[in-house]
């Protein structure tokens, strides 16, 4: 779609935080589900448990006092009904979990206190199956048991480093499991509460396992066959039934509750979702035929099905995460006519996003891929239609992540004026397989690097770009990646902008951030958290070549994962070796900016520093 040649780029104020639905899940009477929705007024978000009709016939708020915690995107971890649909256990926003008591109407009769000791962090509530008791984790650590009344509570395990997503298996709590030096994604197992092994084996990881129903078979995503793949176990631990795909069905476990994948009532099926390049789909699989059935695009998470009906939150390049059913009560049909099988139960941020000024920017991707000598490096190009021949690379963090196709304002911000956006998957990046993700391992600070620079090579051989017109892009582990590319290039950009960023491996090794210290020496090669390695990697080491591009920095004063300290060290060293750095210390904020004011300041600031380097390539429209 062409754009209207005076349309103005998009304001600022689309780039906010909208409201959003998460944590979506069937009831188990199969005619309702339920979700968190996040509204946003005057700045203010406000979180509730909302019901809805699986036919989208009606709709009605459940709780808003006390008021439950937010999902995160599309993972879950807030609530979880028992097996009689009269309780659900919710972790709330001031911290603990409560039990919401409902009538057969659903509506909202009591809430039950759970008497947990104050102070910690709770997530993901899994029921017995009986209903009478569940569990919750405490601080990513510990497992406490709490009775259906709210009258008992006590930690039954906490003798592994980190603990996510319980459920119960052979009348016992189980869960995911691992200790460092291992991250989730390197070496997990799924263990219960009696300290003994579900599923456990050397280098492969574990995640997201959940029982049936009945309890009778288990099922958890690993990948022992190079993929995160769906695999479902017996009661005496004999394999019943595992896809083997070349496609992730999970990507990795950054935090706790997860549902990419779910059993039907019957523990016949399974729904599970594929990672394509990015892009991503809905499927059912036939466990006793091994038959697969697509219903449907998007990257799909909090997947729940009982009964006919499965219900999701879904996202995409121009789809506002949103909350969907699906009516499978006929699995034989084509793609198209799943469209119509599929009913929006909640999209609370879409219509802002409808208006024919604003959806004409809204882009997807193309999938391409750069071969190298070391292997094939993918990513995806948005193309602005608005053609300017500027170009954004941009590199996610984690390193250990990817960004997937689903709705990302800031990449439309960009796009509406004039840049076309790369968004590559270097080494280390998930999706792509384990042998993939491994491939980083010693190389951090450099092959990701070397990756996003080929990459950028072969946009610049192949397309309508040059290096002037281009700026770099990253916060966290994508700003190392983005300071590595000039250490390794000088002058390869027009301009950088970077949040947040990893500028000393050394300090970073040194740091008290417990998820994640512990892994910067596997990632970087270093024997030991004072190997030379890290000093020599590091972008502070290069202050003369990271000079040769002008530089934007973002960081808050309040992060706790890269300390503000090593911007302030980056200022200094870019400013002795005579470069050009603007360093905005974001008061108040973290790891990530979630304040309204700062977001804008963030904002109008990259506008006005790339606008110096005649890389603003559209009048301003102001906020509206």
């Amino acid at each position: 779609m062409l754009p209207d040649p005076s349309a103005l780029p998009l304001p600022r104020s689309l780039v906010q935080k909208g409201s959003q639905v998460t944590d979506s899940q069937m009831h188990p009477s199969g005619r309702w589900a339920s979700a968190i929705l996040t509204t946003v007024e005057n700045g203010v978000r406000r979180h509730s448990l909302w019901m809805w009709a699986v036919d989208g016939s009606s709709a009605h708020e459940l709780l808003v006092d006390p008021e439950p915690a937010a999902g995160y995107e599309l993972s879950g971890g807030v609530h979880e009904w028992n097996i009689a649909g009269d309780r659900c256990a919710v972790v709330t926003r001031a911290g603990a979990p409560i039990i919401a008591a409902v009538n057969d109407d659903l509506v909202l009769t009591a809430v039950l206190e759970v008497p947990v000791p104050e102070g910690k962090s709770w997530s993901t509530p899994a029921w017995a199956p009986d209903g009478q008791s569940f569990v919750v984790i405490a601080d990513w650590r510990e497992v406490w048991l709490c009775d259906s009344n709210g009258i008992d509570a006590r930690c039954i395990y906490d003798h592994s480093d980190f603990v996510f997503d319980p459920t119960w298996w052979n009348g016992v709590p189980t869960f995911t499991a691992w200790d460092r030096p291992q991250m989730p994604w390197t070496e997990s197992a799924v263990v219960n509460a009696r300290r003994e092994s579900v599923v456990s084996l050397t280098n492969v990881s574990h995640q997201q396992a959940r029982s049936s129903a009945d309890g009778r078979v288990l099922g958890v995503i690993s990948d022992r066959s190079g993929y995160s793949n769906m695999s479902v176990i017996n009661a005496d631990g004999s394999e019943l039934f595992a896809l083997k795909e070349s496609y992730e069905h999970a990507p990795a476990t950054w935090g706790p509750g997860a549902r990419t994948w779910c059993f039907n009532s019957e523990h016949s099926h399974i729904a599970f979702t594929r990672n394509e390049n990015g892009f991503g789909s809905l499927n059912v699989a036939d466990l006793s035929t091994g038959e697969v059935t697509r219903l449907g695009n998007g990257v799909h998470g909090c997947v729940s099905w009982v009964g006919d009906t499965i219900v999701a939150v879904r996202s995409g390049a121009r789809t506002p995460q949103q909350m969907v059913a699906y009516d499978v009560r006929h699995l034989s049909l084509t793609p198209e006519e799943w469209k119509s099988k599929r009913t929006i139960l909640c999209d609370p941020d879409g219509e802002r996003w409808r208006a024919t000024d604003i959806a004409q920017w809204l882009v997807e991707p193309i999938v391409d891929r750069c071969h190298t000598a070391h292997g094939d490096i993918p990513f995806r190009l948005y193309e602005s239609p608005r053609t300017s021949g500027a170009l954004i690379c941009w590199i996610h963090g984690g390193p250990n992540d990817q960004w997937q196709v689903t709705f990302r304002p800031r990449l439309n911000f960009w796009l509406s004026r004039g840049f076309d956006i790369a968004v590559l998957d270097h080494r280390g990046s998930t999706g792509h397989g384990r042998a993939f993700l491994d491939s980083l391992n010693g190389g951090w600070g450099d092959r990701d690097a070397v990756d996003a620079l080929a990459v950028l090579d072969h946009l610049c051989s192949t397309g309508n770009y040059t290096t002037r017109r281009t700026v770099l892009m990253g916060g966290s582990a994508g700003g190392l990646t983005v300071l590595a590319m000039l250490a390794q290039r000088p002058a390869v950009a027009g301009a950088a902008v970077v949040s947040y960023p990893v500028v000393d491996l050394l300090a970073l090794a040194h740091g008290d951030d417990p998820f994640e210290t512990h892994h910067v020496p596997l990632l970087v090669g270093a024997t030991s958290v004072d190997d030379e390695v890290l000093t020599e990697r590091s972008p502070l080491r290069h202050a003369t070549n990271v000079a040769s591009v002008s530089l934007l920095v973002f960081h808050g004063t309040e992060d706790k994962v890269v300390p503000l300290e090593q911007s302030l060290a980056l200022l200094d060293a870019v400013e002795s070796a005579g470069g050009v750095i603007r360093l905005e210390v974001m008061t108040g904020e973290g790891h990530g900016f979630s304040n309204p004011d700062a977001i804008d300041h963030e904002y109008a600031v990259t506008c006005e520093f790339l606008a110096e380097y005649g890389l603003n390539l559209s009048a301003e429209p102001g906020a509206r």
